[in-house]
């Protein structure tokens, strides 16, 4: 399961020319969702994402990438990267709203591979207290509920995003988690969030499969956009276990 998450991050382009590094990740802060990001949960995955990881698009356009990761670490604050971004028109126009301060903020996609449920405050204020962590008072309000403590994670892709709403810095973020597929119901609400597929489309392939619109793409995609589309999210629905016909 591929999850995005926004985070509090600190964002600047570089000396050198097509560049950028950030924070994309923080380690120990209580999210708006729930989530805690342990120190080093990055960490196995981190070779792998410089060498075969991309920088996507602008709110997480994975059909638009935008550059490759250079470096990637783990330190005190978090997950720390430097990206170089390609020599494409959606480059370019990343790197003036960087500069200008339009964009400050970055998200990750992940997959999660180990977890602890920190099931009420008491537990969430213990783990704070083992990693040395002030929290702030709004995180102490969210951990009433608990908190899903993210082990070990998988590191997939990073974009720069625009939209920030975390309320623990002054650098802000969002998370937007995808949630499992257990339903045909969560599946097209999957098809309709990462395919663009309109309502009807989606209700039609989760029931009957991608047979039910082959004939009639949809109209905002030409041929191989579609054929892309269909491609992808095959792939992605066998991996999450979803049953096509």
């Amino acid at each position: 399961m591929v999850e995005r998450k926004v985070l509090p991050c600190e964002l600047t382009t570089t000396e050198t020319e097509g560049e950028f590094e950030g924070y994309a990740s923080r380690c120990h802060n209580l999210d708006d969702v729930g989530d805690i990001v342990a120190e080093r949960a990055f960490h196995d995955s981190l070779t792998e994402f410089v060498a075969q990881g991309f920088i996507g698009g602008m709110n997480h356009d994975w059909d638009h990438p935008i550059g490759r990761p250079m470096a990637a670490k783990e330190d005190g604050k978090g997950l720390w990267i430097r990206a170089a971004l390609s020599d494409t028109l959606a480059a370019h126009e990343c790197r003036t709203l960087m500069q200008d301060g339009v964009v400050q903020h970055l998200s990750i996609g992940f997959q999660t591979l180990g977890k602890r449920i920190l099931g009420d405050q008491a537990a969430v204020r213990a783990y704070w207290r083992s990693v040395g962590y002030s929290p702030q008072p709004d995180e102490l309000d969210r951990a009433k509920q608990g908190a899903r403590l993210i082990t070990r994670a998988r590191l997939i892709e990073v974009s720069p995003v625009t939209v920030p709403a975390n309320r623990m810095t002054q650098i802000l973020g969002v998370k937007s988690e995808r949630r499992e597929i257990v339903s045909e119901r969560d599946f097209e609400r999957f098809l309709r969030e990462v395919g663009g597929f309109s309502r009807g489309r989606a209700t039609a392939i989760a029931l009957h499969g991608f047979k039910a619109v082959a004939k009639e793409p949809e109209q905002c995609f030409d041929s191989e956009a579609q054929g892309l589309y269909l491609r992808f999210l095959t792939l992605e629905a066998r991996r999450l276990g979803v049953r096509l016909s």
